[in-house]
């Protein structure tokens, strides 16, 4: 495929460079693939963080919850959209996923329940 659209100016590194970060964003979307929506248990906190963003007025929140289960939820708040809630089974993935849409969302900061 690089064949085909070779460019005067591009050099091999470049070529490189243009691979690693198409296999970088092959290894986030099947990571992500291997998320699965938050469990039923982990979905009863919820309520807890409806309660926490109606107190706090906020119409766009990210939260990092721990369930009981051993899974890292993090529930998306969106304005005029319905909550995000993914499980994951590592804190690190829930923290980079958690991060990644505070910076969508353009919020400073991600409460952890």
């Amino acid at each position: 495929m690089f064949e085909e659209y070779r460019r005067t100016r591009q050099s091999f590194h470049d070529k490189q460079v243009l691979d690693l970060s198409r296999d970088a964003i092959n290894r986030s979307m099947e990571l992500l693939r291997k998320t699965k929506p938050a469990t039923r248990r982990a979905r009863g906190i919820q309520a807890h963080v409806q309660e926490l963003r109606d107190v706090a007025g906020a119409h766009r929140e990210v939260f990092i919850l721990d369930a009981p289960n051993g899974e890292y939820c993090v529930a998306v708040y969106d304005l005029f959209r319905e909550p995000i809630f993914r499980a994951f089974p590592d804190n690190a993935y829930a923290r980079i996923f958690a991060i990644a849409q505070r910076k969508r969302l353009g919020l400073d900061k991600v409460t952890r329940i």
